[in-house]
């Protein structure tokens, strides 16, 4: 099989479209719901697009479709534009770059030394195309602390300028040819097809699609030169060079090297149309605090190391003088605003005030509207249940007058009125009356979108000549085929002739954004038959699918009004909440693979665990009845490329387990720490303890769906709100010979013989 067919196979198809899913799930440039309805269609027709798209491709049919760019602000008034890709783009992109295809052969070429993020998972089976951000975060920063302590301790710092935007696509193209042995000039030619599509301007042949996971190793190899320039060049004249994406360290024993090196850097990058940001200084480390305290937080992803309280206390400390300087117009460092970014990510502080400090620095650093937002709607949860109706109100007026706010940019005005949308506790008076003025208005926005996703969560009646206006409105078939999405909420009442004139006409357009949608659309709608279909992408769709039994698809119009569904399979799903659809919560990871069902609303009261198979598997229990048996890795308690090694989460659950059968006021921080540490064989402190203690509260709520705390607020000891048994035999000190008791220190088997 060529490297052509093996690219272009559905199996190489799905494993790309698993990789996106989850991409998209945790992306720092977040769009949502731009993403979902072409999701929501894939997953509708299941299989048979994965079928239609393999022969789409092997039949040369498949051309790229221009996408369309939203505009990020940055924070020094510039914009970063970012380019919206359809999704079957994206899927023939991605499939481009897994492992099998290109990925390994480019990423085991780049310097393990030098680069140290956007590497290729090594782990096929993971639901990561790429290893977690944070790995390699943490190692960029422990290679500088090595090098200090080598003598290396003059630093320079910087970033290249708008990296993504200025990366010429004819180099490109050449660097992985010739340079990295690419030889299929039909996957090549291909990429570059897709790339000169995707341009800013298309007169000016530069730059790659940022937030794609494909774009980021395209990074990579672009950069893979100045690479192996500064271990070549640089190294023999005293200097240590580390790249994290596009942040640069340089470090040297002496400042005029460090000066020089940085001189010759600039001169390389320029040759490859490339600067770097005129902010650079040399400074001299006195120690590597300031290396130790940048480690705690990536940008680039949503896991966290785990840091000591005091550590903790301090950012906390430090963080409304921080917003205090951003207030008054005063410079904040790298490190402070990463400190502030870490505890916006983490913390659990929802005092109204604080609150109202956050959304006032929305105008003045719109870098921080995403982390801001997704924090307020966190704690508009909490202030629902524990708050004042005061509070509430006040936070009402605030959030209003910071989304009227003319200083306010397009981009935090588009996330403040998600989070106005998505969060029900709101009652902004004028919410209505401007989703009215969204939708009525004549420019092109992704508001539009939101609005309509409003609407048809309310349950209104969305008209069909009012989605074909936005769609005529539209600049190209990739935003078309948003807009086509909602004609499924606005068939609700419209005739079968208006019906099937939208979908005929969507199968026929020479789009394959639009074809998908419209395949979709005709799904959901299967008492019309349309035999005459020749659109580009819907052809193969449709035409696969005659011979097939027909797969009905149930709609929104069978449901109540009110609940917003997303299709799975056969299924329709409901949402769990507005905020998950419009990308509001807070970055969480899930790492659990058993899906726990419960009949109500978690109560922790009504959970019991039970340990067994010398603490590696736990039954769990709720209100008496068994829901599941998992081990330590199906509940993502376990650390490791393999996942084979329990995490010291895991190992806070089993010390508790032993102290419950016994007396749970041992559970005290410093036995806590003793127990955990002799499991792990690693050392700890007290504080360590509290932040393990944190991570696993974090996970229990993901795992059992529930924002309530499984602890009970207690500061001489841990005290769980759910019962915990450890492995049989330790669970009672008093072993019951014979009678009608329970004996819960003997296996099931032996219990059964001692009933006898």
């Amino acid at each position: 099989m060529s490297l052509f067919d093996k690219f272009s196979s559905r199996e190489n198809l799905k494993q790309a479209f698993k990789y996106i899913k989850n991409e998209l799930q945790h992306s720092s440039l977040s769009i949502s719901p731009i993403n979902h309805p072409a999701l929501t269609a894939i997953d509708a027709i299941g299989e048979q697009f994965f079928v239609a798209l393999e022969k789409y491709i092997r039949d040369g049919k498949y051309t790229p479709e221009r996408g369309f760019f939203v505009y990020i602000a940055k924070d020094n008034l510039g914009l970063r534009p970012v380019c919206v890709l359809s999704m079957i783009d994206r899927i023939v992109y991605q499939a481009i770059f897994n492992q099998d295809i290109l990925g390994f052969k480019l990423d085991g070429q780049l310097s393990d030394k030098s680069c140290f993020a956007h590497r290729v998972n090594d782990d096929t089976n993971s639901d990561d195309f790429l290893s977690h951000y944070f790995n390699g975060w943490n190692s960029f920063h422990k290679s500088q602390e090595k090098a200090f302590r080598s003598g290396y301790i003059w630093k320079t710092e910087f970033d290249v300028q708008q990296y993504y935007e200025n990366i010429p696509i004819g180099k490109l193209i050449k660097h992985l040819k010739a340079d990295f042995g690419v030889k299929d000039e039909k996957i090549l030619e291909l990429l570059k097809k897709q790339l000169s599509a995707w341009i800013e301007y298309s007169d000016l042949p530069k730059g790659i699609p940022q937030g794609s996971n494909a774009s980021a190793l395209l990074g990579n190899i672009y950069l893979s030169s100045l690479d192996k320039f500064a271990e070549n060049e640089l190294a023999r004249k005293g200097i240590r060079y580390f790249r994290y994406v596009d942040d640069i360290v340089i470090m040297g024993k002496k400042k005029e090297s460090v000066l020089k090196a940085t001189e010759k850097i600039v001169r390389f990058l320029r040759d490859y149309n490339l600067n770097l940001n005129e902010k650079t200084r040399v400074k001299e480390l006195e120690d590597t605090s300031t290396i130790k305290a940048m480690r705690i937080f990536s940008e680039y992803d949503d896991i966290s190391t785990e840091i000591p309280e005091d550590e903790f206390a301090r950012i906390e400390a430090n963080v409304p003088t921080t917003i205090e300087k951003i207030s008054n117009g005063e410079s904040i460092d790298k490190l402070e605003l990463r400190d502030l970014k870490y505890y916006l990510k983490i913390a659990t502080r929802y005092d109204v005030m604080f609150l109202f400090s956050l959304i006032e620095i929305i105008p003045l650093r719109p870098s921080l509207v995403v982390p801001i937002v997704q924090y307020i709607t966190e704690a508009l949860d909490f202030t629902r249940i524990f708050g004042d109706s005061l509070d509430i109100m006040f936070l009402d007026g605030v959030v209003e007058n910071i989304y009227y706010n003319g200083e306010v940019s397009e981009w935090s005005r588009f996330w403040i009125l998600k989070l106005i949308v998505s969060n029900e506790g709101l009652m902004v008076s004028s919410i209505n009356r401007e989703i009215k003025k969204i939708l009525a208005s004549q420019e092109t926005t992704i508001f539009k979108v939101v609005g309509l996703y409003y609407e048809a969560m309310k349950g209104r009646k969305i008209e069909v000549s009012l989605v074909n206006q936005f769609i005529q409105e539209s600049k190209n078939n990739t935003e078309k085929s948003l807009y086509s999405f909602f004609l499924r909420d606005a068939f609700k009442d419209a005739r079968m002739p208006t019906v099937r004139s939208c979908i005929e006409k969507a199968l026929n357009e020479n789009s394959h954004e639009l074809n998908l949608i419209g395949c979709y659309l005709q799904q959901s709608n299967p008492q019309i038959k349309i035999d005459d279909v020749d659109g580009i992408f819907s052809s193969y769709i449709l035409n696969k699918g005659r011979a097939k039994k027909e797969r009905v698809i149930e709609t929104t119009q069978q449901v109540n009004p009110g609940n917003y569904y997303l299709v799975s399979g056969d299924n329709l799903l409901p949402v769990a909440s507005p905020a998950t659809l419009f990308g509001m919560q807070r970055p969480k990871r899930v790492h659990h693979s058993v899906d726990l069902i419960f009949p109500e609303k978690v109560c922790w009261e009504k959970v019991m665990l039970k340990m067994k198979e010398g603490m590696r598997e736990v039954e769990i229990f709720y209100n008496n009845e068994h829901i599941e048996t998992a081990d330590y890795g199906q509940l993502g308690f376990c650390t490791g490329k393999k996942q084979q090694k329990q995490n010291r989460q895991w190992g806070f659950l089993c010390a508790l387990s032993v102290l419950s059968a016994t007396d749970i006021r041992q559970a005290t921080p410093e036995k806590m720490r003793s127990m955990i540490a002799a499991n792990s064989k690693t050392t700890l402190s007290n504080g360590n303890v509290y932040q393990i203690k944190r991570t696993l509260v974090k996970r229990l709520r993901e795992i059992f769906r529930t924002d309530a705390n499984p602890f009970y607020d207690n500061r001489e000891y841990y005290h769980p709100m759910f019962s915990i048994l450890p492995e049989p035999d330790l669970r009672q000190e008093e072993v019951w010979g014979q009678g009608g008791r329970l004996n819960e220190n003997r296996s099931p088997e032996n219990n059964e013989e001692e009933a006898f």
